[in-house]
């Protein structure tokens, strides 16, 4: 069977023009010796937008460069004469610049042939815009009104070949800055002008609108809305960048930024059944939508008919126009690249001999999360055969969630019976993942808040032992998390910033801190609901790097002498016994909806003034962004953004938190008690438990 060609997408961003130019020398010599070893030789295809740079073919006029070297400066541009054909262009910013090297034989195409492919992707891209674009007879690139005094050139082209390996490609004005072109005759026309997209339709249009990268995980159907969404976003003119197979949601978020997109999506319904899926969106900053950005999203689909309204290409059409392109291992590489660069301790792993067992739930951690754990050196993984390959239809358990001991249960078998120092398993779209550890004769479930609390002081001791440790680090955590963190932070010099449930916010905290440029003080963030992420490289929760800082930390603690059950009783032993727990209460139907918003109206209007005999000290809407001290009646205002959350502070330490899902018919109350040891700490909370269940049952 032939191999298949493989092409190399790469955004580099905005570069100097000698960079490119060696790069694309570079990637020629590369392709050119594939084809003399007889290989099939990998083909690469380059954008960029490049700073300011006139550029001279090697058969171009010098006399077509109309201002002097000290002008050039003045306008902070370069003069380069190129290896190309035709004669003089300009490139700046604005411009969409593609750089195809390939290898044309294998395509089976001569060089005019290759010019016209070229000139004809651009006249149907333009044409997805309202921009009807003509080919010039002896005049290569594409133009607009070719055959009236009015012909103007909308996309240059030049290339060179050598043994039929192009380099050089073509240049889209977009939003280009057209009196860059007043100094030259371009293209050494003296008689024809030069356009844009945004002079020709009267808007600026942004280069990154037309880019989308699309993941999916495992579940039913999920690949074929991939596709379709595909189709619709090439429909209208949108770039898009696919994942050929399922990936995790946190590659995908990675994605977006690595390729430059403005925004991202991925079908899953995370961990929940598999009569569920779903539709992720996400903004250029790798982010998951903000309710702001939602509202607006929403205002837009109810402009829409759902049926009839949609703009919609095949799947083979958006491909041949090369609107649907799949995302290179380039990307993949450096997603796994930014994950292992976030080890604390580098090296640890590859002596310790831990024992692994871990389950991707039938979803698609597998190949990411073993991929990282074998370059860290944990090798002796052995995976829940029956949860191993993607399944939509969850066979093993009907509710795919790490969280719950019935999707754990045959790792936990399975680790009984080989001994294993730790299971791990991970959600379907593998930005969650669950832990169990030997504790006596059995295996012990940490929660979410444990783990987190004990990842965040373990970075934070490996960090200042090592002297990575960054200048006022900070650390995130939802209000629904536990507040040993706070203790912790204090302990080791780390702010800790609070945000509303989702961890779109956690997210959004490291866009801020990215815009001061000081994204490197984020350490860590995590939520009780299993969901962490250290370092800045995404901006979603990923299993991933948590199970690779996981294994570290349970390695680090295997070579000291200390389980991971004695880790986590000395952490409380020096911070407290902080006991959570979360219920969460189901009302299906519209009728579910409603009831839904009659708990949440009664708890806001007649809020409770004891729960379990112990007063409320501290009552907060976030909805109505008013905190109120029952104690003196003093009310402040809660500065976070508006959310349907109440919190009712309790004597004693206790804590009640109760908010409607956003993903579920449920609603989610989140427990807190402090005591002196587990055991008693867990009878408050059952306690507690019971009677804000009464509450909102009644």
């Amino acid at each position: 069977m032939e191999e298949k060609k493989k092409t190399v997408f790469a955004d580099l961003g905005q570069k100097g023009y000698r960079e490119v130019w060696e790069l694309q020398e570079r990637l020629l010599e590369k392709v050119k010796a594939e084809k003399a070893g007889n290989k099939i030789p990998e083909n690469h295809l380059l954008f960029v937008e490049h700073d300011p740079v006139y550029t001279l073919g090697k058969s171009g006029n010098e006399a077509n460069m109309l201002i002097s070297a000290i002008q050039l400066r003045a306008k902070h541009a370069e003069f380069i004469k190129v290896d190309r054909g035709g004669d003089i262009t300009f490139h700046g910013p604005g411009q969409l610049v593609v750089y195809p090297v390939i290898d044309l034989e294998s395509f089976g195409l001569g060089v005019k042939d290759y010019v016209d492919r070229l000139e004809e992707v651009v006249i149907r891209t333009i044409a997805s815009f309202g921009i009807q674009g003509f080919r010039l007879v002896g005049a290569t690139g594409v133009w607009l009104e070719p055959d009236t005094p009015r012909a103007r050139k909308i996309c240059a082209i030049g290339v060179k070949c050598s043994r039929y390996v192009t380099m050089h490609g073509f240049a889209l004005n977009v939003n280009t800055d057209l009196n860059y072109f007043n100094y030259i005759h371009p293209c050494g026309f003296v008689d024809k002008g030069v356009t844009s997209m945004e002079k020709e339709l009267g808007h600026p249009v942004d280069l990154s609108e037309i880019k989308v990268v699309i993941g999916h995980d495992c579940r039913n159907n999920s690949r074929l809305f991939a596709e379709i969404s595909a189709d619709i976003f090439s429909a209208n003119g949108i770039k898009v960048y696919l994942f050929e197979s399922l990936r995790p949601t946190p590659e995908m978020s990675f994605a977006i930024r690595a390729l430059g997109c403005q925004s991202g999506i991925i079908l899953t319904a995370s961990h929940n059944p598999k009569e569920y899926n779903g539709y992720k969106a996400y903004g250029p900053d790798g982010c998951q939508m903000t309710d702001d950005a939602a509202a607006i999203v929403y205002d837009e689909i109810q402009k829409t008919d759902v049926l009839t309204g949609a703009k919609y290409i095949s799947f083979a059409e958006g491909v041949e126009q090369g609107l649907i392109r799949f995302v290179g291992d380039d990307c993949k590489n450096a997603f796994y690249e930014a994950i292992e660069a976030r080890q604390v301790r580098p090296g640890l792993c590859k002596t310790a001999g831990l024992k692994l067992v871990y389950s991707p739930l039938n979803g698609s951690g597998l190949v990411p999360v073993t991929r990282v754990l074998n370059d860290i050196g944990i090798t002796d993984i052995t995976i829940v055969p029956e949860q191993e390959y993607p399944n939509g239809y969850f066979t093993t358990c009907s509710y795919p969630n790490p969280e719950i001991f019935e999707a754990l249960k045959l790792g936990l078998d399975l680790a009984k019976e080989s001994g294993a120092d730790l299971m791990l398993a991970t959600d379907p779209d593998a930005d969650r993942v669950g832990i169990a550890v030997p504790d006596g004769d059995d295996y012990a479930l940490f929660s979410g808040n444990e783990v987190g609390a004990m990842l965040l002081e373990y970075i934070c001791q490996q960090r200042i032992e090592k002297g990575t440790m960054p200048k006022n680090p900070i650390a995130v955590k939802t209000i629904v998390t536990t507040d040993i963190v706070n203790a912790i932070a204090k302990e080791y010099g780390v702010e800790v910033i609070d945000v509303l449930t989702g961890f779109k916010f956690i997210g959004e905290q490291i866009g801020f801190l990215e815009e001061k440029g000081e994204e490197d003080r984020y350490i860590f963030g995590f939520e009780e609901s299993y969901g962490y992420l250290a370092g800045s490289y995404v901006r979603d929760k990923d299993a991933v790097v948590a199970s690779m800082l996981i294994c570290e930390m349970a390695a680090y603690y295997r070579t000291k002498g200390i389980s991971m059950i004695e880790a986590r009783k000395r952490m409380y032993e020096k911070y407290g016994v902080y006991v959570h727990s979360q219920h969460s209460f189901t009302f299906e139907g519209e009728s579910g909806m409603i009831e839904m918003q009659n708990i949440m109206t009664k708890l806001r209007n007649e809020h409770p003034t004891e729960i379990n005999g112990l007063k409320v000290v501290k009552f907060d809407d976030y909805q109505t962004s008013v905190s109120k001290d029952l104690t003196t009646g003093e009310k402040t205002e809660i500065t976070l953004p508006k959310s349907n959350v109440l919190a009712f502070t309790l004597e004693q330490g206790a804590k009640v938190v109760i908010r409607p899902s956003g993903t579920e018919p449920k609603i989610k109350a989140y427990y807190t008690v402090t005591a002196d040891t587990n055991e008693e700490g867990s009878v408050k909370e059952k306690a507690l438990d019971t009677a804000f269940s009464a509450m909102i049952l009644n």
